[in-house]
């Protein structure tokens, strides 16, 4: 049996014997490889990158924005008795100074008004027939005085001396009696102009007292008309992250494309420069340039400020970012080799992100 087993072993290693010969023969390896070579080097792969670039980074912050007119009026009604007539404006009516707002009717004023002129005619009638009488017998005094002579002449000169004041008391008297009539008939007359509110100044109107109908009774102090100036315009810019600051450029233009685009403005106040506490307004007063085209600006519009403005800086494709556990990454492809490195950011733009540390300029970047 040994010799068998022995034998069997002998087989076994001369066949390996001839397996090896036969792949180590010429044109043998070439044609018998497992794997062809273009599926033996590395594999490539088609990733969506970006690159490190140096630019300005730009920032802008766009709020809606109201037209507001800051000088406001009351158009009220000074008068007792007062009915309201009618309107002559409504709303967003754009007016002149002493344009008629309003007519109202004052019971009993145009009876005031003659009554207090044919006083005043009275008056001066009554004096001036009063004066030529004390005046016609101060004449005729002086003429007796030029005549007499001894103690008739010093009798006389007394005479002409108290017509004299008599003549100076009267026009005194009349002339006071006369100012306190003019003062009745010019306090009339007010009344009566008091019939027609007019416009203060150039403007627009707000709005009219919506609770009054023609034939109703308007008490004295009742505002009939509110308006305001058009000479001075602001727009108020939502300012809830509180970004806009004094003085900031700002430029207005209309989601509408009814304003001509290219107005521009400064930033004159805004919430935060008033200490008060209560203050939750969130808002920014925008003036224009050019306030001519305030009437032109529609009851709504846009406004954009550039609130940061860095150059030379470098920004990266916001996608190529990546956040892990609280830290900020992005994926570098060199030699078609891809590098996780940490970066440190700053600030976002529509346009991309800054990095302030872990890439150059020029890297490859893996966008997500």
């Amino acid at each position: 049996m040994s010799r068998i087993k022995r034998g069997r072993r002998i087989g076994a290693l001369l066949a390996a014997l001839a397996v090896c010969c036969y792949l180590a023969a010429p044109g043998v390896r070439a044609q018998d490889d497992l794997l062809p070579p273009d599926e033996v080097a590395p594999q490539e792969y088609n990733y969506k990158t970006g690159t490190v670039e140096r630019t300005t980074l730009v920032r802008e912050q766009q709020g809606r924005g109201t037209i507001y007119y800051p000088k406001l009026y009351q158009v009220k009604n000074e008068q007792a008795g007062a009915t309201l007539v009618e309107y002559k404006v409504k709303a967003r009516d754009q007016v002149k100074a002493g344009d008629v707002l309003a007519v109202l009717s004052i019971e009993g004023v145009d009876i005031r008004v003659q009554e207090a002129q044919r006083a005043v005619e009275r008056i001066q009638r009554e004096t001036a027939q009063g004066v030529a009488e004390r005046e016609d017998r101060l004449e005729d005094a002086r003429e007796t005085l030029a005549e007499s002579s001894g103690y008739g002449w010093e009798l006389q000169n007394i005479e002409v001396q108290r017509q004299e004041t008599e003549l100076e008391r009267y026009r005194t008297q009349q002339a006071y009696a006369l100012s306190l009539q003019q003062k009745e008939l010019e306090k009339a007359q007010k009344a009566q102009a008091g019939t027609e509110l007019k416009a203060p100044v150039d403007g627009e109107i707000i709005s009219v007292a919506s609770d009054l109908r023609s034939g109703d009774s308007v008490d004295a102090g009742k505002v009939l008309v509110y308006m305001h100036a058009l000479d001075v315009a602001v727009i108020t810019v939502d300012n809830s992250y509180h970004t806009l600051r004094y003085n900031m450029e700002v430029t207005v233009d209309d989601p509408r494309s009814i304003l001509r685009e290219g107005l521009t403005g400064r930033v004159v106040a805004t919430d935060d420069m008033v200490p008060d506490e209560t203050t939750t307004s969130n808002v920014a007063l925008v003036e224009l340039d050019d306030l001519e085209v305030a009437a032109e600006i529609p009851g709504l519009c846009n406004a954009t400020a550039n609130t940061a403005y860095l150059e030379n800086v470098l920004m990266v494709p916001s996608n190529a970012i990546t956040l892990e556990d609280g830290r900020t990454y992005v994926t570098k492809l060199k030699d078609n080799m891809l590098q996780k490195r940490r970066v440190i950011t700053g600030m976002n733009t529509k346009d991309g992100t800054w990095i302030l540390q872990g890439v150059s300029e020029g890297d490859v970047l893996v966008l997500e």
